[in-house]
């Protein structure tokens, strides 16, 4: 579980560079929008992109194996965690 979890977190550094890199005005605009919302809005904002991100997952985890049981990840413990899940 190690494993995957620091290949996630890598991955995730990986493209939040390349969208720094490729995109620093556009970064700097959305922080200042940001800075100016309230704390309900931002949990609101928050909340909002994890039930899409948990909505993907499962469409993901659906579909990865043509339609099938779902389970067909690469590492075996990960498969047995989202097995666990549904």
């Amino acid at each position: 579980m190690a494993v995957e979890l620091l290949t996630f977190l890598g991955l995730a550094l990986l493209l939040e560079g390349v969208i720094l890199a490729l995109f620093p005005a556009g970064i700097r605009r959305m922080l200042d929008q940001f800075a100016a919302l309230t704390a309900p809005q931002l949990r609101v904002i928050g909340l909002g992109f994890t039930v899409a991100a948990a909505l993907v997952l499962v469409i993901v985890a659906r579909l990865a194996n043509g339609g099938g049981d779902g389970m067909s990840f690469a590492f075996p413990a990960t498969r047995r965690f989202v097995a666990a899940l549904f």
